[in-house]
């Protein structure tokens, strides 16, 4: 091809027709966003060589991470590319050719088609399409309207395929689903399945048994967090008056022992001063007895002087007579 076909960005080629539809999208009189005709014109682009090459899918990775889509445009483009895809697989499985690998991925979107988990193999896309979901509002759940979303995408030819069909009841187990989303898929279960191609009657049957045990396991499970959220929340209402009485009689024995305690207290504190008092009055006491004491005594040696000195007085009279 000539270099006119390419467009270099950041020394990386990229297809510059798939570019000029993006910048034309972008810059029209919309919102600036690229809508479901601008992503039809881009699919074109990418259908024009009846393949899907690495330059392409360069492109439309850049034009992903740098253009905005609309929602519609956005699940427009991933279900359209993904059934092209398909249908290419499916040819080249019809008519088998030399088993290489870069023939077969020009094929196949930059992701593979199928994701596999436990050996099964699911649909990306719509594994995606819940991923999206869980991200996106809400309480990361998967509502009612969301769930019909995903299964719209899944009804994309003629009918819903056996994998397309593992992968929604894998959803229905596996993912956050509201209450009303659950129960919807359960009430349109047999519906769907109906719509699948060339199911396999046998291995659906035991499939269905085990997606129904599984169902009724997390709807018991479901049933009994209910039941036990609702008692934890009841056990405050049912004792809280009780509760809040007996923190109050604890409360008015703290307080009456507080008094108590502070009571007795200060009770001591008055009988250790009157017994200072009284120490001091006794010792008081005391001094004054010891100094009446020392007084008599002195009284007792000038009687004894004066009782000496008359005696000595009446022996002079007697002489002098």
């Amino acid at each position: 091809m000539s270099d006119s076909y390419y467009k270099t960005i950041g020394g990386k080629h990229y297809d510059r027709e798939m570019l000029e539809i993006a910048d034309e999208a972008v810059a029209g009189a919309g919102d600036g966003r690229i809508s479901v005709e601008d992503a039809q014109k881009l699919l074109g682009a990418v259908k024009d060589a009846n393949k899907y090459t690495d330059i392409e899918k360069a492109t439309m990775k850049y034009i992903r991470e740098n253009y905005k889509f609309t929602y519609a445009a956005d699940q427009w483009f991933r279900t359209e590319i993904r059934k092209w895809a398909a249908t290419k697989v499916k040819e080249n499985d019809e008519n088998p050719k030399p088993t290489d690998k870069a023939s077969l991925n020009e094929f196949i979107p930059s992701k593979s088609y199928y994701r596999i988990i436990d050996g099964e193999h699911y649909v990306r896309s719509l594994l995606e399409a819940a991923d999206l979901r869980l991200e996106g509002k809400g309480e990361g759940l998967i509502s009612e309207e969301d769930f019909q979303q995903i299964i719209e995408l899944s009804r994309d030819g003629k009918g819903i395929t056996e994998t397309e069909m593992r992968t929604l009841e894998y959803i229905s187990l596996k993912y956050n689903l509201t209450t009303k989303a659950r129960l919807w898929f359960e009430e349109h279960l047999e519906q769907i399945r109906s719509e699948v191609i060339k199911s396999d009657k046998s291995s659906e049957k035991k499939l269905s048994q085990a997606i129904n045990k599984e169902q009724e396991k997390v709807l018991e499970s479901d049933s009994d967090e209910n039941k036990k959220t609702t008692t934890e929340y009841q056990r405050p209402n049912m004792y809280g008056n009780h509760q809040k009485s007996l923190l109050l009689v604890h409360v008015l024995w703290a307080t009456f022992l507080l008094i108590s305690i502070i009571t007795v207290r200060s009770i001591y504190i008055d009988q250790v001063v009157d017994a200072d008092q009284n120490l001091e009055k006794l010792l008081a006491f005391k001094q004054n007895n010891n100094l009446l004491e020392e007084q008599l005594k002195t009284m007792n040696v000038e009687k004894n002087q004066l009782e000496s000195e008359f005696q000595r007085l009446e022996q002079l009279s007697l002489i002098h007579i």
